[in-house]
């Protein structure tokens, strides 16, 4: 993962343009969500689950570092649990936090002068319950998901993979929040 992480960034800065610029970072990102995973998977040597509070702190620490000029306007409400997530599971929720963050970074922010990008975690015994999302205006997530972008299609594919009890963004609502049961 590394190895590609780096030859992304190496090709992202030869880049001649800024939309192809924007497109390596992106799959920079998303390949970063999965090689946390493996790190934290290495840390603990527990390979068959992740912490999630751990992971989701650390993907916050890598949007704040690739997008310092909003790093501020970043916020977590995420404390620490000794919740952990089958690795599969893990590595799916990783991939829609990431996919959420970035296309809310491509469409809430550069419009929007008070912009905030927020995401919550809280746990029970049979239940995790992750809310991401910013204060822009929302969007129409079914009707834009049957679009022709990557994104909204890969989020809604992802949260049924993990079985996740998912609301999507609505006009005036820019949160997702996925329930995701891990009782018994």
């Amino acid at each position: 993962f590394s190895i590609l992480i780096s030859l992304l960034r190496i090709r992202k800065n030869q880049s001649p343009t800024p939309e192809l610029k924007n497109i390596l970072e992106e799959y920079e990102q998303r390949i970063f969500s999965m090689m946390k995973i493996q790190d934290l998977l290495f840390q603990s040597e527990n390979y068959t689950s992740v912490n999630l509070s751990d992971y989701l702190k650390e993907l916050i620490s890598e949007f704040k570092s690739t997008h310092p000029e909003i790093a501020a306007n970043i916020e977590s409400n995420i404390t620490h649990t000794e919740h952990s997530l089958p690795t599969k599971t893990a590595i799916h929720l990783g991939l829609l936090v990431t996919e959420i963050f970035i296309n809310s970074f491509k469409y809430a922010y550069p419009n929007n002068k008070t912009y905030k990008f927020s995401i919550g975690l809280s746990t029970n015994k049979n239940h995790v319950s992750l809310m991401i999302g910013d204060n822009g205006n929302g969007f129409d997530f079914g009707k834009l998901s049957k679009g022709n972008s990557l994104g909204l299609p890969l989020i809604k594919d992802l949260s049924e993979s993990i079985e996740a009890k998912t609301d999507f963004p609505s006009p005036g609502n820019g949160f997702y929040k996925f329930l995701i049961h891990t009782g018994t």
